[in-house]
């Protein structure tokens, strides 16, 4: 488990720095790639793509919480469930295989 646990971490903690480092625009940029991205994907076809990206600029809830520590919740919990199974069936490692 502590091998996997590593990895999923380094891998959390690597990717949201390289999508932090490259998601960051100035102000008279955004609505340059906003008009772009009605383009390629329009708001009729489109309409919770859409709002996925309205929500990036609006202050709501999800806001409160950082989406690294979502990240980090999500898989601290798994990790401890992961734990928990394989403590109650005795087994070293998880059981189950890579897809």
């Amino acid at each position: 488990m502590t091998y996997h646990a590593y990895h999923v971490l380094d891998g959390h903690i690597f990717g949201f720095s390289v999508w932090e480092t490259s998601h960051r625009y100035p102000s008279a940029q955004l609505s340059d790639l906003a008009a772009a991205f009605e383009a390629i994907s329009p708001a009729a076809d489109y309409p919770h793509l859409h709002e996925h990206g309205q929500q990036h600029g609006d202050g709501g809830q999800h806001h409160e919480v950082s989406a690294f520590q979502f990240g980090l919740d999500l898989i601290l919990d798994g990790l401890k469930k992961g734990q928990s199974i394989s403590q109650s069936t005795g087994s070293k490692s998880s059981s189950r295989q890579p897809e």
